[in-house]
């Protein structure tokens, strides 16, 4: 049973701005499409909000190794969001990260708490679909407030998850 059952399904649109470097995928819409039906099989259920993208906006990062902060801002700069939008950055990595950095949640997705920005840089050596969708997972939840906990599986765990849980933590359900 869905925790907020008898709560109207809530829409909100992700603006995509999506690098050249992720574009080089020939399916790359099809991609954020899938991650998206992802979140929504986590979200819908235990939260009763529903995901859509609105649109695709063009974005080159200065610097794709730079801190994810200033990744953010770049973001940040691209478009004004409206009532029930986020705006999430798809990047793909054109330079291999060091493998122990690869596992570091904060290397390969960050996002601003309660501001509706997200940055998702998937490494140059590609993580499996499911680690990829957790990713998004965890940086949706920071958007909605979730904190990272310990559970090796969990969802908001500060290194990607191998074999990430499905669903969010005790804790973390209260928060969002």
């Amino acid at each position: 049973v869905p925790l907020c059952a008898d709560v109207p399904l809530r829409e909100i649109k992700i603006r995509a701005a999506v690098s050249s470097q992720f574009k080089n995928n020939p399916d790359w819409q099809t991609e954020i499409r899938n991650r998206v039906i992802f979140e929504n099989e986590i979200f819908e259920q235990a939260f009763q909000v529903h995901f859509s993208v609105k649109d695709y906006l063009p974005w080159e990062p200065i610097d794709e190794t730079r801190e994810m902060g200033l990744l953010l801002e770049e973001i940040d700069a691209l478009a004004p969001l409206g009532e029930n939008e986020i705006l999430t950055g798809f990047h793909q990595m054109t330079k291999p990260l060091q493998s122990d950095v690869v596992e570091d949640i904060d290397k390969v997705g960050s996002a601003r708490f309660f501001q509706g920005i997200a940055v998702i840089r998937d490494p140059a050596q590609n993580l499996e679909p499911h680690r990829r969708n957790a990713v998004l997972a965890h940086e949706l939840g920071h958007i909605f407030g979730a904190v990272h906990v310990s559970g090796d599986r969990a969802i908001m765990h500060p290194q990607v998850p191998v074999a990430p849980d499905l669903a969010f933590d005790h804790d973390n359900r209260d928060i969002i």
